[in-house]
């Protein structure tokens, strides 16, 4: 009877472990196609939030910010120059009296500073800078009358002295002065000369060298030189040239204008009588 009762009680454990471990046909498909759908499932998309639209505004203005700011900056960092004349040295730094007023150079540190005398230049320091030179300091703008110079040349002549061409006639010499009338314009000018004043004038085509003492009264001269300060109508000459020969056109007497007849009084000019033919 015991036997009996553990062979039953196998079979039973045989049939339930059976039931669990071998599915139905349509469990079997069910559970499959569940497998599958896992292996095959399309992944859930990830959801993006739009910015709002003050979100938007506000990104577009910093943008628009930051443009112009670098516009600024890129306009402040230009290179620029001030030209004048030291008038005072102090505390690494030139004051320079310009023709737009007095304005301010500001030395930096490793500023290179050139010296040009008689064509030539050299190097030379901040302490060999002297007042009543003229000044070219090159930089970048503090504001609108300070410059941070990073680069200076300086002379002892204006560099923006300029030569100015004199044409006319000579009227009188007189203490090493030649008194010039340009025959059109009637305008009047004192040449200066001195001993390092350059005499050319025109020989067969070809420039010749000269002197002052052949120049006479009536010539017709070419001055060329800087403006005397101070002086109207002056120039101090670096070179004359002598024109020869009569100045065509310049000179000559006008010529009386054709004036018309006089009409009579109160209404036209009387005709001329004219032949009759029948007489």
């Amino acid at each position: 009877m015991k036997r009996s009762f553990n062979i039953y009680y196998l079979l039973l454990s045989i049939l339930v472990i059976t039931y669990y471990l071998i599915p139905a046909k349509g469990e079997a498909r069910h559970r499959r196609l569940i497998t599958v759908s896992a292996q095959t499932a399309t992944p859930t998309p990830s959801l993006t939030v739009s910015p709002s639209p003050s979100a938007t505004g506000k990104s577009i203005r910093d943008n628009l910010r930051e443009r112009v700011e670098e516009k600024l900056d890129k306009l402040t960092n230009k290179p620029r120059a001030f030209v004048g004349k030291i008038t005072q040295i102090s505390n690494s730094s030139l004051t320079l009296e310009t023709k737009s007023g007095v304005k301010q150079v500001k030395l930096v540190k490793d500023i290179v500073i050139v010296q040009i005398e008689d064509q030539k230049s050299k190097t030379i320091k901040e302490s060999d800078l002297a007042v009543g030179d003229f000044a070219v300091a090159m930089g970048y703008f503090e504001s609108k009358d300070t410059l941070s110079a990073k680069r200076i040349l300086t002379t002892n002549k204006d560099p923006l002295e300029i030569r100015k061409p004199v044409y006319g006639v000579v009227q009188s010499y007189k203490d090493s002065s030649f008194i010039v009338k340009h025959p059109a314009k009637n305008d009047t000018w004192t040449v200066k000369t001195s001993s390092k004043t350059k005499t050319t004038i025109k020989v067969d085509g070809k420039i010749e060298k000269s002197d002052i003492d052949s120049i006479a009264v009536g010539d017709r001269i070419v001055a060329v030189g800087k403006s005397v300060k101070n002086g109207v109508y002056t120039i101090a000459a670096e070179l004359i040239h002598v024109i020869p020969g009569v100045a065509h056109g310049l000179n000559s007497p006008a010529l009386p204008k054709a004036t018309k007849p006089a009409s009579p009084a109160g209404g036209s000019p009387t005709p001329k009588p004219t032949a009759n033919p029948s007489e």
